[in-house]
């Protein structure tokens, strides 16, 4: 994504995640609170994918959303990581949408019972 879409507003909002290894910072992901659980910017470098650290800094977010007493989290997923996101309990809650010149689907997670 290019960095004039990166950041956005909302980021003072959010609260922010990054991961480290070995004191490296290899992955990073934000929920916003605010808008009822929206999960977005999670990025892992390249070399330290398929190690976990995605699944990780998300079920962080899902931790921080049921602190502040939601329901359900959600994202905006691009359709080449929907599969990830279902792995997670993730369920397509929208039609395909464009952003960025991407092919986007809304995806929705219950992370406690009301």
């Amino acid at each position: 994504m290019p960095p004039e879409i990166e950041i956005d507003d909302r980021d003072p909002h959010c609260v922010h995640l990054l991961a480290f290894v070995d004191e490296k910072a290899v992955g990073t992901a934000r929920i916003d609170i605010e808008q009822a659980g929206k999960v977005g910017r999670l990025a892992v470098l390249t070399g330290y994918r398929q190690q976990g650290i995605g699944r990780a800094l998300m079920e962080r977010c899902h931790e921080i959303a049921g602190r502040h007493c939601l329901t359900e989290v959600w994202c905006n997923a691009q359709v080449t990581a929907v599969p990830f996101y279902t792995s997670l309990g993730y369920r397509i809650a929208g039609e395909l949408f464009e952003e960025a010149g991407i092919d986007h689907r809304k995806m929705t997670k219950r992370v406690r019972q009301s």
